[in-house]
């Protein structure tokens, strides 16, 4: 009699431990994925329960499944996550169907089958949130200074600036943005050369690698890297996200450049390069005014860019 109870009783505790833990499971969000194609999906676990080698399946209203997810994370501690589904052709929005969430535990493979009802693929409209990152990778990281900008289908630049590492930390900068769905560019260089294997890219915030775009960076070189930030989601109300700045003044007066702050902040760090990309003169400026001595430069097209992120877009000048 003893061995008869034994297995009702492990089947009633196995369905009252999947049971809580679904009922701690909750979708706090299910968007088209920012870069590429599929959906993101971000979970929040309310228990204490570790989720053991999780992945994600989606299933349509007509119980079709869409994608088998893969491994992503070792497990799903309490609190958020967020996990992406790689697939193609994309669902229409708004969406009907369901997220199976498969996981493990001590009594074996388990599953919570989490609804989905009308739910708008497309993020709040507004910005949304992305990050620029370079990573050194191979050996220590060596003192460095990226200079970047983001541009627009229409070769507007919406953000820039300039990432700064030292030979401290795991050799990875990020800096955040705001951007609108829609085709960007961005663009990268190293105005002095240093280090020796460098990546860079755009990702989400938060700094998530599992969805992004990466391009290799040569070193002393350059690079343009096209990409796509939640294309599903651009309409015909949606702009470019244009930054409202005010511009600094250059005046070429003989062998002195002179520059104004437009927004009567200081200056800080400028860098003038020439039309090869290379510095030819550094100024670190306190006051909201600066003068350059260009004398030794020689007559045709040079870039002055400030080493600020966000202060203002670079600004082409031609030398006499």
């Amino acid at each position: 009699m003893r061995h008869l109870l034994t297995l009702p009783l492990l089947l009633l505790y196995s369905a009252t431990a999947a049971q809580t833990t679904c009922d701690s499971l909750r979708i706090d969000s299910v968007w088209y994925a920012p870069f590429g194609d599929g959906l993101q999906i971000s979970l929040f676990n309310e228990s204490m329960q570790f989720l053991s080698g999780p992945t994600l399946d989606l299933i349509d209203a007509q119980g079709d499944t869409l994608v088998h997810g893969i491994l992503e994370f070792f497990g799903i501690f309490q609190g958020p996550s967020v996990h992406q589904l790689q697939f193609t052709p994309q669902p229409e929005t708004p969406y009907t169907g369901t997220v199976v969430v498969n996981y493990s535990d001590g009594n074996g493979e388990m599953h919570c089958d989490l609804a989905l009802s009308g739910v708008d693929l497309c993020p709040p409209s507004g910005c949304l949130p992305a990050e620029v990152f370079a990573y050194q990778q191979g050996g220590n990281p060596v003192p460095m200074e990226l200079v970047w900008s983001v541009t627009d289908a229409g070769n507007n630049t919406v953000n820039n600036g300039v990432l700064q590492m030292d030979s401290t930390g795991f050799g990875f900068l990020t800096t955040g943005v705001c951007l609108l769905p829609g085709t960007y560019t961005l663009h990268m260089e190293q105005p002095e050369p240093a280090g020796t294997s460098i990546h860079v890219g755009m990702t989400q915030a938060g700094f998530a690698y599992t969805d992004g775009v990466i391009v290799q960076l040569t070193v002393g070189g350059s690079v343009d890297l096209p990409f796509d930030y939640y294309r599903n989601c651009v309409d015909g109300a949606q702009g470019i996200a244009q930054q409202q700045v005010e511009l600094p003044t250059l005046i070429v007066d003989g062998q002195s450049l002179r520059i104004t702050s437009g927004t009567n902040l200081p200056l800080g760090k400028l860098l003038l390069l020439d039309a090869m990309g290379r510095v030819v003169q550094r100024s670190n400026n306190t006051t909201n005014s600066a003068i350059l001595d260009i004398s030794g430069c020689a007559g045709g097209s040079y870039i002055l860019r400030p080493s600020h992120p966000g202060h203002w877009p670079a600004q082409r000048l031609i030398l006499p």
